[in-house]
């Protein structure tokens, strides 16, 4: 019955979806593979002023009743043929309708894994999904300079579809099949070599969201890929309107202002666009006065960040963690000219590693390009358009990569800059939208510019999405062979997790000793986001290297105690302390009641003994 409601809701999502795609097919003319990236960002930037304005949880319904409505609507004006449904039977919308449903059973009852998910992206959300609003000043959030971008979507696609997190990471699918789906521009039919060429390149597009690093994101909120889906949007709307580059600027505003609300980094994108754009303004049969519209896109980003920079002053006040100047300022003395010879080096291995996915597809895809290159200028074809995407290609991926360098240089924690924390994760970014218009190049020369269309013709761009996909199968396999939730760092301590969220009564004080590790790690956030972000427990932390704290009468103030797993000091510490303990091994949850001659007793908390 679950799976029924939930793929029911699903459905109401997507036809609610349909209806604002409707319009903007009717408002925009735009062409239909655009137009479910457009519309999705376009809604969820509404989404976000209204979080701004505290609306958030009204303006999600109202946004997908009107959707319904306006699905409504338009199936009226077409049995009086005022209108037509055509537009969904294209290309590119007809893979973003399956793309999206494939992912259901994909995703259906698994769980986040990685870190990030507990100290920022999951966390975000279940905060507003239990509130209803953007994070309070009281937040357990951590990162509270990025933006609430996706997790605005995920807010109103959770609300519609259930509250789970197998429910928000198919809302993060459904989002990035959106963004995938300007691949298809240039598809005229879905029976075709060309269509499934397509689809294979978005396989493995998406086959990369298993990084090099182990991260699998296809079960995690993170948003580095996801950026890099968008930046592919933005690129094939600038090809497909380039004769139009006024229109293009246009339908680019909510992509490009949406991307900097993803993640704060995704900035070096938008320098990247920006010359881009300059460029073709400059190339543009326009006006003097009609060439600085290329500016349009970045204004209203500029504009956005604008409005969250001052709801971020208005809510936190000064209580942010950016590691923008505040990072060069405070970590600056810490970085000596050794630290700089150091992090070149260690960035110099990883850019030449052949057994990392982003060396690999900037090799081969190179090498598949000057071949082509040599072949269509020995045919005697026009190979400006492959030449010059081959061009931009390389300058995004050099450009970022050295962008990446001075964040890690100067504005990241020297500890985490010394091993370029989380390196493969950020170049996934760049490697898909290298990728993508590479391939598309690659595949739009070879199927457009030979003449004959015998089939072996035109089987040779599928060859070349079946090429790619052969480097990175490993990968593809992984995204659908899930990893062993027991086995996992999150398996190990859920259930105790779980259960303390249903033995701790609301409103209890809670004290948490997270280990002997001596830092916030992945179980003092997983432990946040299982116990304080939905339980709204009155919960303190510590985590103390080698012992609790010397004031061990704390605990009288508490009701209850938890340790984590292998934290056998603590118990030592609270014996020696003259406590009753009775200790039980990994991590568990302990009621802590005082005694008739005034001490407390320790013991482990059950539903009975709670009750």
């Amino acid at each position: 019955m679950t799976v029924f409601l939930t793929v029911l809701r699903w459905l109401a999502f997507v036809l609610c979806l349909c209806g604002w795609f409707c319009l903007t097919a009717h408002l925009t003319k735009l062409k239909s593979s655009f137009i479910p990236v457009v519309t999705i960002c376009t809604l969820t930037l509404a989404l976000f002023n209204c979080g701004m304005l505290h609306w958030l949880q009204p303006a999600a319904w109202i946004l997908f009743f009107a959707g319904i409505g306006l699905l409504f609507f338009y199936v009226v004006f077409a049995l009086f043929r005022r209108f037509s449904f055509s537009f969904f039977l294209s290309p590119g919308m007809v893979f973003f309708f399956i793309a999206s449903a494939v992912f259901i059973p994909i995703l259906w009852g698994v769980h986040y894994y990685h870190y990030d998910n507990f100290s920022h992206w999951g966390t975000v959300l279940f905060e507003m999904l239990y509130f209803n609003d953007f994070p309070t000043p009281e937040t357990i959030v951590v990162f509270r300079d990025y933006a609430p971008g996706t997790t605005s979507f995920l807010y109103w696609f959770c609300s519609v579809v259930g509250q789970s997190e197998d429910v928000a990471l198919m809302g993060q699918a459904l989002f990035s099949c959106a963004a995938l789906s300007p691949l298809f521009f240039r598809v005229r039919k879905v029976r075709s070599f060309r269509f499934f060429a397509y689809a294979v390149l978005s396989l493995v597009l998406v086959s990369l969201l298993v990084y090099d690093d182990g991260t699998l994101q296809v079960y995690n909120l993170l948003v580095d890929a996801l950026i890099g889906f968008l930046a592919v949007s933005a690129w094939f709307l600038r090809e497909s309107y380039r004769d139009r580059p006024l229109l293009a600027w246009a339908f680019m505003t909510p992509i490009l202002t949406f991307l900097i609300l993803v993640k704060s980094n995704a900035v070096l994108l938008l320098v990247l666009f920006a010359l881009f754009l300059f460029y073709d303004s400059r190339k543009a049969s326009l006006p003097e006065w009609k060439r600085w519209a290329f500016l349009i896109p970045f204004a209203g980003a500029g504009l956005w960040n604008y409005f969250w920079g001052c709801y971020r002053e208005i809510t936190y006040g000064t209580d942010t963690d950016s590691y923008a100047f505040h990072g060069i300022v405070e970590t600056f003395r810490e970085r000596t000219p050794a630290f700089y010879v150091d992090l070149v080096k260690t960035f110099w291995d990883k850019i030449t590693d052949l057994s990392k996915i982003y060396v690999v597809f900037f090799v081969v895809l190179n090498l598949m390009v000057v071949g082509a290159l040599m072949l269509l200028r020995y045919r005697k074809k026009d190979c400006r358009y492959l030449f010059r995407t081959w061009l931009a290609a390389n300058g995004l991926m050099v450009g970022y990569s050295l962008a990446l360098l001075f964040m890690y240089g100067f504005i990241m924690a020297v500890g985490e800059a010394q091993v370029l924390a989380a390196f493969e994760r950020y170049m996934m970014t760049p490697t898909i939208l290298f990728a993508a218009i590479l391939a598309e190049a690659l595949i739009f020369s070879f199927y457009d510019i030979l003449e004959r269309r015998s089939f072996p013709v035109r089987f040779l761009p599928l060859c070349i999405s079946l090429l790619l996909f052969a480097l990175i199968s490993d990968q593809a396999v992984q995204l659908v062979h899930r990893p062993d939730f027991s086995s996992t760092e999150r398996g190990l301590v859920m259930d105790t997790l779980q259960q303390a969220a249903q033995i701790i009564p609301r409103n209890s004080k809670v004290a948490m000793f997270n280990g002997e590790r001596g830092r916030r790690d992945m179980y003092y956030y997983l432990m946040m986001y299982e116990l304080k972000t939905r339980a709204c427990f009155d919960l303190d932390f510590g985590y103390p290297e080698y012992e609790i704290p010397v004031d061990v009468k704390m605990l009288r103030d508490y009701d209850y105690l938890i340790i984590s797993a292998k934290h056998y000091r603590i118990v030592s510490e609270l014996i020696r302390a003259g406590y009753d303990v009775q200790w039980k091994n990994g991590c568990s949850v302990y009621r802590i009641k005082p005694t008739q001659n005034g001490s407390l007793y320790i013991y482990p908390a059950d539903m009975n003994q709670s009750s």
